[in-house]
């Protein structure tokens, strides 16, 4: 916001330090940043000084923030936000963030449909958010495994040829079966006209500091386990290119913006996984359980393996959202939780610009907003 010489209404309020250092004078506008690390709790301000604390805060931290991603900038949630509850398709979800399309992303918080309003607190439970448990692809032994769909898994072959979106991978089956289910059986398609397409990102790119090929059983680093590390931690909600003119990893219904691999069969599935960094974004950390008080943690810290990002770290290895609310992809002394493992399933789904909400909804657990069927 813009705060001219009110400098008083900054206490208790996040900000990021490039602001404070760079931009600390009247009539100021705090600036978007991508470097979350940056983001301080302001404990005092007047025209001439102002105090802050990183780290550990008396408030949990709750904001919304601000970041490019594949269509513009995009408002995300992060923190121990309480004003981001939705009911849709008898549902609730949690919205994560509104894209550059102004479309809203949803995860699922609490899939019982049989109450009148399932985002209520008394409903809450640590797995509601999941709609069961899935591998994320039944075999291990390839590289190409990583993928949300996949290509040639036969030995070595071009990196092309082995992240081709060919072959749909075991969680996608599963979040296929969930969306024809809930969205086009039970809603008779009134809900299903109610998603938007986007791009789900598979991030299948290599790590330009990392070593390996993608390809067969080559050991790969994937970006996304340099992109996250949480001794510089920069998340991304622009999807990397990778591949196939740079659509190998930007999941769509259509190909207006992405790959349109997920037109299948004549269907549009509308649905994927958070990728990690919307989850990094959120308020979770690479291998570190000190933060809880961010709002993806609840309804979803059940499941010894963790639940599932859409985002591979390695060879065989997809990131996965660890009982903590940390991002991992191992237990602890390294037994690995590869793709063929099971684990836990939470969808995401994103809503198009303009739906129209009951009235009375203002995004809390006891009043959530209602999407109109």
């Amino acid at each position: 916001g813009i705060y001219s010489s009110v400098y008083s209404s900054l206490v208790n309020r996040y900000v990021v330090t490039s602001w404070i250092e760079d931009n600390f004078s009247d009539d100021s506008t705090p600036l978007n940043t991508e470097n979350i690390e940056q983001i301080v709790q302001v404990t005092a301000a007047s025209a001439s000084a102002m105090n802050f604390k990183v780290g550990m805060v008396s408030e949990p931290e709750a904001i919304l923030g601000a970041t490019n991603d594949d269509f513009g900038t995009s408002y995300y949630f992060r923190g121990a936000v309480e004003n981001n509850y939705v009911v849709f398709a008898n549902m609730c979800w949690r919205i994560v963030r509104v894209d550059g399309n102004n479309n809203i992303k949803l995860v699922l918080y609490n899939k019982n449909d049989s109450v009148s309003n399932p985002c209520a607190s008394a409903y809450d439970n640590v797995s509601a958010a999941f709609i069961g448990d899935s591998s994320f692809n039944s075999k291990y032994t390839h590289n190409a495994y990583i993928g949300y769909m996949y290509g040639n898994d036969e030995g070595t072959v071009s990196y092309n040829d082995t992240h081709a979106n060919i072959n749909e991978s075991t969680i996608l089956k599963k979040l296929k079966t969930w969306y024809n289910e809930r969205f086009r059986t039970l809603g008779g398609l009134k809900f299903e006209g109610k998603l938007s397409d986007t791009i789900w990102c598979n991030d299948k790119s290599i790590s330009s500091s990392g070593s390996g090929l993608g390809t067969g059983t080559n050991y790969t680093t994937y970006a996304a386990m340099t992109r996250l590390n949480r001794s510089s931690a920069n998340p991304v909600l622009i999807c990397p290119d990778a591949g196939n003119d740079g659509l190998l990893s930007k999941f769509s219904g259509t190909d207006e913006f992405g790959n349109g691999a997920l037109n299948i069969d004549g269907t549009q599935y509308k649905i994927g996984l958070l990728s990690a960094d919307e989850v990094a974004y959120a308020g979770s950390v690479f291998a570190n359980n000190n933060n809880k008080l961010y709002y993806l943690y609840k309804n979803a810290s059940s499941g010894n393996r963790g639940w599932w990002t859409m985002t591979p770290v390695r060879d065989r290895f997809v990131l996965r959202v660890d009982v903590s609310g940390f991002l991992r992809f191992s237990y602890s002394g390294d037994i690995a939780w590869g793709v063929h493992e099971s684990g836990p399933v939470r969808p995401t789904i994103s809503l198009k610009s303009g739906v129209k909400i009951v009235p009375s909804g203002i995004g809390t657990s006891s009043n959530p907003y209602v999407i109109v069927a």
